[in-house]
């Protein structure tokens, strides 16, 4: 599945700087490191802010986000306490199981600016918007490798520096790789009509599958298996 891990950005701690600090945090819970589950991750701040024309939009595009998902460990006094005052900073990490998401929520619940996780959906028009369309991608995990990218060619993108922190991090390598047209205005699976295609496929999965709709998004999200189950129903 894919995850929101949500964190306060104002927390005083931090002195408006949040992003690595934050990076820090999460990679030294070395859940991730030894999920040994290939995963993308994408981070940034999560912009209601500039949706809403009022409270009432504020709070209607908040709660829509926070709490309208099926899987949620999220603080909700914390979130619904931080409504037009506080900056939420997110990590959208993608193919994650239900249990790396209990475990990096148990690693994270005594750090204080942590405000929980939450299962995302791109087919809700919220989650969308805001988790997937603005964000930039940060890095791919395998394993304790990670991969850091840079769009289109562009090979001034690379930082030198934050390959080698990363490798104190928990991570014995770090790759690079041009995300290509992924996520630029080229991108053209980036809209509500397609995600709601690919819940609607997985709907019809995970009617026939074990485990469900969770079974149903692994099967999807492995494009392999996806294609070897199609060929074994038909």
């Amino acid at each position: 599945m894919i995850i929101a891990v949500l964190f306060n950005s104002d927390d005083p701690k931090f002195g408006g700087y949040y992003g690595p600090p934050i990076r820090d945090r999460i990679f030294a819970t070395g859940v991730l490191q030894s999920s040994n589950r290939h995963m993308k991750v994408k981070y940034g701040d999560v912009l209601i802010y500039s949706r809403a024309r009022t409270y009432q939009d504020y709070e209607r595009i908040a709660e829509a986000t926070y709490f309208g998902t099926t899987w949620s460990r999220v603080k909700e006094e914390r979130i619904r306490g931080s409504y037009m005052r506080e900056t939420i900073w997110a990590w959208i990490i993608q193919n994650v199981t239900h249990q790396i998401a209990e475990d990096l929520d148990n690693a994270l619940s005594s750090e204080s600016s942590y405000l929980g996780l939450h299962a995302v959906y791109y087919s809700y028009p919220q989650h969308l918007a805001l988790y997937r369309n603005s964000m930039p991608e940060y890095c791919r995990i395998i394993g304790n490798v990670c991969v850091l990218p840079y769009s289109m060619g562009n090979e001034d993108e690379i930082d030198e520096s934050e390959a080698e922190h990363l490798l104190t991090l928990g991570f014995t390598k770090v790759d690079w790789e041009d995300r290509g047209a992924h996520g630029t205005i080229f991108d053209d699976y980036d809209t509500l009509e397609h995600f709601q295609q690919v819940r609607d496929v997985q709907a019809i999965f995970a009617r026939g599958l074990p485990e469900g709709d969770y079974e149903a998004e692994e099967l999807v999200m492995n494009r392999p298996r996806f294609r070897r189950h199609l060929q074994a129903l038909y």
